[in-house]
């Protein structure tokens, strides 16, 4: 049994089965926490600004938003299905915390490709550990990782960390895209830009950074 269990950590295939798993257990917590602390957060905002929508009204003009238009994506992600079967608040905060966890999980795939390129003289050993602090790292969070759509822009961001590093033009231009998104959401992911561009310049030089943006 030992024996057996010890081959399945050392093979790499069944790392992201286990975020899945882990994260499920994560999140599930999160979520029975949720429901016996009656504590959800931003998102009786978000609810509100989803039925602001449902009403036709348009955000910044008929009701107030503080976040960039691309934050209703997600909200609207979850909303529209729970509306669908009755539209009440309890199935709202459900869909979004399993958009949340799919999100999570997306993220710590991508975590794990880009330990395996930027990393390749770790262990496989080393990769899990940095993945079991990803994962810890939820409970910390509490149910701040539920309650809010923060995990939406992270994941973007990582994608177009992740699309950068594959180092083709293409895949530099749909970096840009995907940040540019991940900014549509919420603005802090601008501070990627500044970033690719030094590392645009550091491999090219200035002339192919300015026809790069």
């Amino acid at each position: 049994m030992a024996s057996r269990l010890r081959s399945k950590l050392d093979d790499p295939r069944c790392v992201p089965r286990a975020i899945a798993i882990a994260l499920g257990v994560v999140f599930l917590l999160q979520m029975a926490g949720l429901a016996i602390h009656a504590m959800p957060g931003d998102l009786v905002l978000y609810f509100d600004y989803a039925n602001h929508i449902k009403d036709g009204h348009v955000p910044y003009r008929d009701f107030q938003m503080e976040y960039p238009p691309l934050a209703l994506a997600p909200i609207l992600l979850a909303f529209v299905p729970s509306h669908i079967v009755g539209g009440f608040f309890t199935g709202f905060e459900i869909l979004f915390a399993i958009e949340s966890y799919l999100l999570a999980l997306g993220a710590g795939l991508i975590v794990w490709s880009l330990m395996q390129r930027l990393l390749p003289e770790e262990s496989l050993r080393q990769h899990q550990l940095r993945l079991g602090a990803y994962v810890v790292a939820f409970p910390l969070l509490g149910q701040l990782a539920i309650t809010r759509f923060d995990l939406t822009p992270t994941f973007l961001t990582l994608a177009a960390v992740a699309l950068w590093l594959r180092r083709t033009p293409r895949s530099e231009a749909g970096a840009w895209l995907v940040l540019a998104l991940a900014v549509g959401v919420k603005l802090v992911p601008v501070i990627i830009g500044p970033l690719l561009i030094i590392d645009l310049l550091a491999r090219r030089g200035f002339r192919a950074a300015v026809l790069h943006g």
